[in-house]
């Protein structure tokens, strides 16, 4: 649970966020395999997937109707200047083999994916 509380006292430096840590006795650990199941007693369909290239407790959620939630995850149009970074390449693999047709990330603009001939994939930039 060391991931958890990385940012507690990053967080508790501002007094007036109100910011509570996570009580741990109330939590519910879920695991990968369990997430499908979990967000659907939730009324949300699709699953949460390990994504560690940005740090190791980094997920992404891909929802079955076709949008991927990345968070932190780098970009994929600047992935080019990465290529050499194998863990970032085998994330981005793992997203693409869900087909997301969307694209939410925490610090940029969301992407739109659109297939083009035999799977190649074409990154079309939202307009806002």
């Amino acid at each position: 649970m060391d991931s958890v509380h990385f940012a507690d006292e990053i967080f508790a430096r501002e007094h007036r966020s109100g910011y509570l840590p996570i009580d741990e006795n109330r939590a519910r650990i879920v695991r990968f395999d369990e997430s499908r199941s979990f967000l659907s007693e939730l009324g949300i369909a699709g699953e949460i997937i390990q994504t560690p290239s940005h740090s190791k407790d980094s997920i992404s959620v891909i929802l079955d109707c076709g949008a991927c939630i990345v968070g932190d995850l780098e970009p994929i149009d600047f992935l080019p200047a990465y290529e050499r970074n194998e863990a970032l390449m085998n994330d981005w693999d793992r997203i693409l083999a869900y087909k997301p047709e969307r694209i939410l990330y925490a610090h940029a603009n969301e992407k739109v994916l659109r297939v083009e001939g035999e799977g190649r994939k074409e990154i079309i930039t939202v307009e806002q």
